[in-house]
C-alpha cells in the first residue's frame, strides 16, 4: 500500500485494529526544487495487541530458588504467609493489567 494516502485513513485503520502495532506515514518533500522526495515516518506504540494477552505468572518464590539450587529449607512450612498472598493475587491478573510496565513491582 502507498503510505502516503490520507492520515484520516491511517488514523481510523489503527484505530480499529488493535493488532496493528505500528502505523507507516509517507511524507512528500514536494515543496523543494526539483524531483519531489519522499520520507517515511515509522511510528510505534507501546501497545500490548489482544492476541498476545496472557495471565500474568506469579513471582519466584526464596523456596522455589532454594529447591532448584538443591539446597536444604530450614522452614517447615510449605511456604510464608506473604508468598501465599502474592500467589493468590496474580490468579486472575493478565498481562494487560500492568499498563506499560513489564512487571508488578514497579
Amino acid at each position: 500500500e502507498d503510505p502516503r494516502r490520507s492520515l484520516d485513513v491511517l488514523f481510523s485503520r489503527y484505530k480499529s485494529d488493535p493488532e496493528q502495532k505500528t502505523m507507516h506515514i509517507g511524507i512528500s518533500y514536494c515543496f523543494s526544487d526539483g524531483e519531489p522526495r519522499v520520507g517515511q515516518l515509522i511510528i510505534v506504540k507501546n501497545r500490548l495487541p489482544p492476541s498476545l494477552v496472557t495471565a500474568v505468572r506469579p513471582k519466584i518464590q526464596h523456596r522455589e530458588i532454594l529447591e532448584d539450587a538443591g539446597a536444604e529449607d530450614d522452614s517447615e512450612e510449605e511456604g510464608s504467609s506473604d508468598e501465599v498472598e502474592d500467589e493468590e493475587a496474580f490468579l486472575e491478573m493478565q498481562n494487560s493489567d500492568l499498563g506499560p510496565f513489564g512487571c508488578c513491582d514497579c
